[in-house]
């Protein structure tokens, strides 16, 4: 594969990809909360582009991208590779086939330590500082309590979020 090389681009020499393998919905929660997120710290992960008629078309990247243009900025980082057509839905597959979705327990551990590192942060304070609720928040350090057995079937997927919550 060629080497890519990190730019900031200006955000309207962005191409959207047409053949998007999952749709961008602006209409869910966790869009909004990346909308708000963009909009206070900018995009902190660099989008995937490649050289495009007119500009730069998305490879990999497409909810930073329009998270960042409904967040009202005006650039954002890239990596730029020179991928043909088939490297580019070679690309696209393989980060979509390869994405992990972060688990409820896995969060709660990572809040854990970060409170640890800051004992005197508010639930308030970090539920801003993460752009999620409050009751996100708290329901999910809520998590600490249960049980070895139980947080191990939640991570399985054998306990729903919903009855994890109520657990504890």
């Amino acid at each position: 594969m060629t080497k890519g090389y990190y730019v900031i681009l200006d955000i309207k020499d962005v191409l959207e990809n047409p053949t998007l393998i999952q749709p961008v919905d602006r209409s869910h929660d966790s869009y909004r909360e990346l909308v708000k997120s963009i909009g206070a710290r900018g995009v902190i992960n660099p989008i995937t582009v490649r050289p495009f008629t007119g500009g730069f078309q998305i490879v990999d990247g497409m909810y930073r991208y329009c998270a960042s243009l409904d967040s009202g900025h005006t650039e954002i980082p890239a990596i730029i590779y020179n991928f043909s057509d088939a490297e580019m839905e070679e690309i696209r597959l393989l980060t979509s086939v390869h994405r992990v979705v972060t688990k409820p327990v896995e969060y709660k551990q990572a809040m854990l330590r970060l409170i640890g590192q800051r004992p005197l942060v508010t639930i308030t304070e970090l539920a801003s500082k993460l752009d999620k609720s409050f009751t996100w928040i708290l329901n999910t350090l809520g998590l600490d309590s249960l049980s070895q057995r139980a947080t191990q079937l939640v991570q399985e997927g054998h306990i729903s979020l919903a009855n994890a919550y109520t657990l504890s």
